[in-house]
């Protein structure tokens, strides 16, 4: 998996940061569509996914927007390989529970 350039989201979760991935996408993506189409069936298919590895989590949308001024011109390049992966459920109150867990050969 290759990623490189950074990009923002706001929604009802948070104020986030993240490396775009540029490289391995659509691996990713068949991933999570057959996760999805496991727990939900085709409930999911007209949601469009977009992989990316978060960086950041701010708590607010003024903080976020500063992180990312900051970082928005970076160009480095990361590499890494994927060994193992993770289904998170995150509760009411932000926390983290690992329901699925697989590593890949």
């Amino acid at each position: 998996m290759v990623l490189q350039g950074v990009s923002k989201r706001e929604d009802i979760y948070g104020n986030y940061l993240f490396l775009n991935i540029i490289e391995g996408s659509k691996e990713i993506t068949n991933v999570h569509h057959i996760l999805y189409a496991s727990i939900w069936g085709n409930a999911m298919d007209n949601q469009v996914y977009v992989p990316y590895m978060t960086i950041g989590k701010l708590s607010s949308v003024e903080k976020m927007n500063m992180a990312f001024a900051k970082i928005m011109n970076m160009d480095s390049l990361f590499e890494t390989s994927i060994k193992t992966v993770s289904v998170e459920m995150i509760g009411e109150n932000g926390e983290s529970r690992i329901i699925i867990e697989k590593e890949l050969q």
